[in-house]
């Protein structure tokens, strides 16, 4: 067995030592992934129950005996497993050989042999790894790192989950399936989008196209909101334009104004960096708003991308999903990376490379992109591929593809848009923002457009956009 049973007992010991720490861990950590002896899998799991009954909301988050042994006669089974590894005493025990200074370093040892096991599991080489001198000192995000850079080595030996299949068997049985359960991914913040795209389904890649500093990362950031505090879905944010305290930013001013989030408080991100509220009520309000966020812990997790080379992206990518449990990837802007290679090419490298691990990874993957710079004098009936900045091939690769661009001028008067009540006149007084799908593997290509609002960040409800014949 690939494991250390002495930290395992240190981790539980630190636990039961400083029970706050189990905030840090609990949603993280499956017991069975991380723990390999009986006695330790069960002290943990006994802890996050007593954890959830009667500290999540003590104002003293602490563990005597005498409560714990209350908590634990309250189940047959759990009393008599609790008397057969030693009851109370084998909790001393552990909690002496503990430093609960050092639960940061217990915690990454445990990490560090869950991914080595799992590795095992799938038929990665893991020997040669384990007997290497260095072998205690290297955490899991060096090993993964390691095993990126001989992934040829570790393709040889990896389980033929990616073996030939033939299509024309099963097909009853699915069709049958999706009688019941349709072929539908996670929804979209956009009913349109899921109605076209049938979701966001695990593999899946979609491609958002638009002009610079037209708020491509702040409608990921809303996209994300949604599946985070709507849907309480697992996301990791990469970008290598816009900060954390950028994306903190635009994340509360979503959630101030976003008709969805119900708090409807109609104030800009300007007021909020400032502190200038018109009153204390709202100000209070914006606070709770930000306690609401805050409350969604382990969810969404951000990295600013200062490096952004392929390697660099799957390292960080399997992170998020081997370590993180994410379920969905954003990643912008999507950038040509290398000196041997022209970016035309290298630019479809990389998207080819995410396309791969959102297959590999099971992952919703959205990235971002440019539009180049003669896309600012055309309108979205006009754009098409050929005005994606710096590689047209791109698009080939990903399910999906969109083109946003602001409707101006002659159009505003020129277009309308369908909804239950019929056709409808865009209003002069509102930005409106139309999104041109030029891929979808999964349904039709029209023109949608929305309301939106880059001050508040909101990003309204999509409509058919038609251009007037008159």
């Amino acid at each position: 067995m690939i494991n250390s049973i002495q930290n395992e007992m240190a981790f539980i010991g630190s636990l039961y030592k400083e029970p706050v720490e189990i905030v840090n861990y609990y949603k993280i950590i499956d017991s069975q992934d991380y723990f390999t002896e009986d006695v330790t899998i069960f002290l943990y799991d006994k802890f996050v129950g007593f954890y959830e009954k009667f500290l999540k909301l003590a104002k003293n988050i602490e563990i005597s005996e005498k409560q714990f042994n209350i908590f634990i006669m309250g189940n047959d089974d759990n009393l008599n497993k609790f008397k057969d590894i030693g009851g109370w005493s084998t909790i001393e025990r552990f909690k002496n050989i503990a430093d609960e200074d050092k639960i940061k370093s217990y915690f990454s040892t445990l990490k560090k042999y869950a991914l080595v096991r799992k590795l095992e599991s799938k038929g990665f080489p893991v020997e040669p790894l384990i007997k290497h001198k260095k072998f205690e000192k290297l955490t899991a995000e060096d090993i993964i790192h390691a095993y990126n850079h001989n992934l040829s080595q570790i393709m040889v030996s990896v389980s033929n989950e990616d073996a030939l299949v033939d299509v024309t068997q099963g097909i009853s049985k699915m069709v049958e399936t999706y009688i019941t359960t349709p072929y539908l991914g996670t929804p979209f913040k956009w009913s349109k989008y899921t109605d076209y795209f049938l979701g966001m389904n695990k593999g899946d890649m979609l491609i958002s196209f638009g002009y610079v500093n037209t708020g491509k990362s702040r409608k990921s950031v809303t996209m994300i909101a949604d599946l985070v505090f709507k849907q309480n879905k697992r996301v990791a944010m990469f970008d290598n334009e816009m900060s954390a305290i950028k994306t903190k930013n635009c994340l509360i001013t979503t959630i101030c104004n976003d008709p969805d989030f119900n708090y409807n408080l109609s104030i800009p991100e300007r007021n909020i960096k400032l502190g200038i509220y018109k009153d204390e009520k709202q100000k209070q309000k914006v606070l709770e708003v930000a306690r609401f966020v805050e409350s969604k812990k382990d969810l969404w997790y951000f990295k600013q991308m200062n490096k952004f080379s392929d390697e660099d992206l799957e390292l960080e990518i399997r992170k998020a999903v081997l370590g993180l449990n994410c379920e969905f990837i954003f990643y912008g802007t999507l950038k040509g990376y290398g000196k041997s290679q022209g970016e035309w090419a290298t630019l479809k490298t990389t998207t080819t490379h995410l396309k791969n691990l959102s297959n590999e990874l099971k992952v919703y993957t959205h990235c971002s992109a440019q539009l180049d710079m003669t896309s600012a004098n055309k309108d979205i009936f006009e754009l098409n591929e050929t005005n994606i900045g710096e590689s047209k091939g791109i698009v080939q690769i990903c399910d999906f593809a969109t083109i946003d661009k602001e409707l101006e001028g002659s159009l505003l008067t020129n277009c309308f848009y369908e909804s239950e009540s019929g056709s409808n006149a865009l209003t002069s007084n509102e930005r409106w923002n139309a999104s041109k799908i030029i891929k979808n593997r999964d349904g039709g290509k029209p023109i949608l457009v929305q309301r939106y609002d880059l001050d508040y960040n909101i990003w309204d409800k999509y409509y058919n956009l038609e251009l007037s014949k008159f």
